[in-house]
């Protein structure tokens, strides 16, 4: 797997990103998990468990409202864009006709990621959070460099 620093051909500033029509992004804030613990913190506050509520509910609220919120991958319709988690300012931009094929994984620790082969014989590995939809989505933008891949840790 490549590193940030080896795709450098590939790897431009935030602002530099072309315009584009923006089809998925997947934020690394679980918000229906947040979500759920403030409503469950609420709930527990009129009950004997006070604190515990309150607790849940100042936590959850600080990661809902307060902390960042970072985009890990952002379909586009011609691309799609890895942002890069130690350098918030930069990004790595893959182009759909760039793209030999690709494949989703599951890895031995259970990491889903999605494989590219570049053209040029390149490999990238993006770790995903919801593997499915951009499945979903890479099928309809990207259908024929699509290989299929058998999991063997299933």
């Amino acid at each position: 797997m490549k590193t940030m620093t080896e795709l450098k051909n590939r790897v431009i500033r935030r602002e530099n990103i072309p315009l584009g029509e923006r089809v998925y992004s997947e934020n690394t804030k679980p918000l229906i998990m947040l979500g759920a613990f403030f409503v469950i913190g609420i709930v527990l506050v009129f009950t004997d468990f006070m604190i515990l509520g309150f607790i849940l509910v100042i936590v959850s609220a600080y990661w809902i409202f307060i902390s960042p919120d970072q985009h890990q991958i952002v379909i586009y319709d011609q691309y799609l864009v890895w942002n890069n988690q130690n350098h918030k300012e930069l990004c790595t931009i893959i182009f759909f006709d760039e793209i030999g094929s690709w494949h989703i994984e599951r890895q031995a620790n259970g990491r889903r990621v999605l494989c590219l082969v570049m053209d040029d014989e390149e490999k990238i590995e993006i770790p995903l959070l919801e593997d499915q939809k951009v499945k979903k989505i890479l099928l309809d933008m990207a259908p024929e460099t699509y290989q299929e891949h058998e999991d063997q840790f299933d």
